[in-house]
């Protein structure tokens, strides 16, 4: 529900899509300089993420959709300033359905070196010359004139990074890149009828939809049917009737998948593709060799061996050369995915994707971990910030392989 400040804030603000920011807000009615048009509203906490808003006294503020959630950074095109540090007033006046927001100066005092923001340029307070602070000092949060204010600010940088770099510790993803993307969910088809059917897959994708900042990112689902074959049946019968059923089954998580959609207008059907495990396999680049050149490394490295056995164990297979074979094709696929080797036929995207992130419900295989961290192939994604990563979609954690230690990690 929305409490009383978000309720005013819907009265005068709207949010919309735009080309280069993607979410942000747009003016309801007409604003005269000076004008209230919203207010930050949200959590308090000690910790910054992407949407924290620095509010002093070394705190910060999370705000709510409707409480600033989608503020972007206009620079020197800013018609919005700060005072009272939570209040954004007009610096100028705005007409009805113009896009609005403040600078990022004007309540941030500076970003750490190499963090995505840094990265975008995104403007902060102690970037702007002296000029620029004494034309828009009535718009920027007091804080940043309080030197006793910002030393609280300057110290967290240094404990977030020790943090962040703790082994085996994990977080959710506040945000997307601001570029176009592609999340891939591998339907399991031993999960398709229970934590991955439709219904359960649109529950995934509507929270991930919140992280989306950057309208610009599609959806495959990769259904992995001819790799449950490896484990056939001894029968030519029953090799048919497990054929049929996993045809049946993809086509229905398909249909019903299609079915919701439509029955929520606002998610575009472009943005979504269905392809099979051969389909995947063709777009791949040079597959059979890589799958070759894995299956020498795994037959040479026992630590590699080791955790393709663990993995089998964990799900109460059998340990044989067919579930080895399964392991290996199904974490190669993903690793190559990841490092930009296997194309999508999605049309909303249409190739251009700078991000992959692989999304499954349930913990990462260690096997899989060993792989991306030795990089067995060499391969570099470097446009991809989660060329090392996957996203658990039941604990809402994103697994940073690089910051993972095999041998304590508890993946059960």
């Amino acid at each position: 529900m929305l409490d009383k400040i978000e309720k005013e804030n819907k009265k005068n603000i709207k949010i919309g899509n735009t080309k280069d920011k993607g979410k942000t807000y747009f003016a309801k009615r007409n604003f005269e300089k000076g004008e209230l048009v919203f207010t930050f509203n949200g959590s308090k906490n000690l910790q910054p993420n992407d949407y924290t808003v620095p509010i002093g006294k070394g705190l910060f503020l999370t705000p709510t959709e409707y409480g600033g959630k989608y503020t972007n950074d206009y620079g020197l095109k800013a018609n919005l300033g700060i005072q009272d540090r939570t209040k954004l007033i007009a610096i100028r006046n705005i007409k009805k359905g113009e896009e609005i927001g403040p600078a990022y100066f004007m309540f941030v005092l500076s970003y750490q070196k190499d963090s995505t923001a840094d990265k975008l340029n995104l403007t902060s307070f102690v970037n702007i010359n002296k000029k620029t602070k004494e034309k828009y000092h009535a718009y920027i949060s007091d804080y940043l004139f309080d030197k006793k204010e910002i030393s609280l600010y300057k110290k967290i940088p240094k404990i977030m990074k020790s943090k962040t770099l703790q082994p085996n510790e994990f977080h959710d993803i506040s945000r997307f890149p601001a570029t176009e993307g592609m999340l891939l969910f591998g339907i399991s088809m031993a999960k398709i009828n229970t934590s991955q059917n439709p219904q359960n897959c649109f529950s995934y994708i509507d929270e991930l939809v919140k992280k989306i900042h950057y309208p610009y990112v599609g959806l495959t689902f990769i259904y992995s049917d001819s790799l449950y074959l490896y484990n056939k049946p001894e029968s030519k019968k029953d090799y048919n009737t497990l054929d049929k059923k996993i045809r049946y089954d993809i086509l229905r998580h398909k249909t019903e998948f299609t079915n919701i959609l439509n029955k929520n207008k606002w998610y575009i059907q472009s943005s979504f593709n269905y392809v099979t495990w051969n389909q995947t396999l063709l777009e791949a680049e040079n597959f059979e060799n890589n799958l070759h050149k894995i299956k020498k490394i795994y037959d040479a490295d026992k630590n590699f061996q080791k955790y393709v056995k663990e993995d089998i164990k964990k799900f109460k297979n059998k340990f044989n050369k067919e579930n080895i074979d399964f392991i290996l094709e199904e974490i190669l696929v993903f690793y190559l995915a990841t490092k930009g080797k296997i194309k999508f036929p999605n049309q909303y995207v249409n190739g251009k994707e700078k991000w992959v992130l692989w999304c499954y419900p349930g913990k990462p295989l260690k096997s899989e971990i060993y792989l991306y961290q030795k990089n067995f192939l060499n391969l570099k994604n470097p446009s991809n910030p989660y060329e090392y990563s996957f996203y658990d979609l039941s604990d809402k954690k994103l697994y940073n392989y690089k910051n993972i230690d095999l041998e304590s990690i508890n993946l059960n």
